[in-house]
């Protein structure tokens, strides 16, 4: 898992990064499945931590986790974003989203 750079990751807390290392791990085996020699997975986090309705001087309540996924094949790139209130979704989400993306790409390349 040489090739995963996470950005912003210091922002989470232990317990979040546990379940980010979690999702990052079963979906890497996944993506390496479909794609052999892959060049680089970039993952971008960012947290929102306000509502829609909730004013700046309220103290929030939860976040709202924005990530943001690139894998890089040769030319190809794969790009896919998605935010959630709930870390775990939001992560998956993003991943089966990229997944989907290379899945297509190489049915249409072996048809």
């Amino acid at each position: 898992m040489d090739n995963i750079k996470v950005i912003n990751a210091d922002i989470l807390d232990n317990h979040e990064k546990d379940i980010m290392n979690h999702v990052i791990d079963k979906h890497y085996k996944k993506i390496s499945r479909l794609m052999d020699n892959f060049d680089s997975i970039i993952l971008h986090v960012k947290e929102n931590n306000l509502s829609k309705n909730q004013k700046k001087s309220d103290r929030p309540k939860k976040k709202n986790y924005i990530f943001k996924l690139r894998v890089v094949f040769g030319k190809d790139v794969f790009e896919s974003s998605n935010d959630s209130w709930d870390l775990g979704k939001a992560l998956n989400e993003v991943f089966q989203k990229v997944e989907r993306e290379i899945e297509h790409k190489f049915r249409e390349s072996f048809s």
